[in-house]
């Protein structure tokens, strides 16, 4: 994976948030998101972004940031909306 994106809830001059991923349960890695680019109408809501640069085998990963203000709705079933880029 060489970057990662979710959108998120940022608080007023919040520019990062630490987060980790499992994987079948167990910890696999951890980082800091930073705040990108926002929704011009929701300016809270913006894109949460890292560059992991680290391979990941295919499955299903869970990730947790440390404050719970992922964006989410019932097309993400509930779950989040993150996409992970590969090169």
């Amino acid at each position: 994976m060489s970057r990662l994106e979710l959108w998120y809830n940022w608080q007023v001059n919040e520019t990062s948030v630490e987060y980790t991923v499992s994987f079948r349960g167990q910890q696999v890695g951890t980082g800091t998101l930073t705040r990108g680019d926002c929704d011009p109408y929701q300016t809270a809501w913006c894109v949460a972004k890292d560059a992991p640069d680290t391979d990941l085998q295919a499955g299903t990963y869970t990730f947790h940031t440390a404050h719970a203000r992922v964006c989410q709705n019932a097309g993400s079933g509930g779950r989040g909306f993150v996409r992970a880029y590969a090169d």
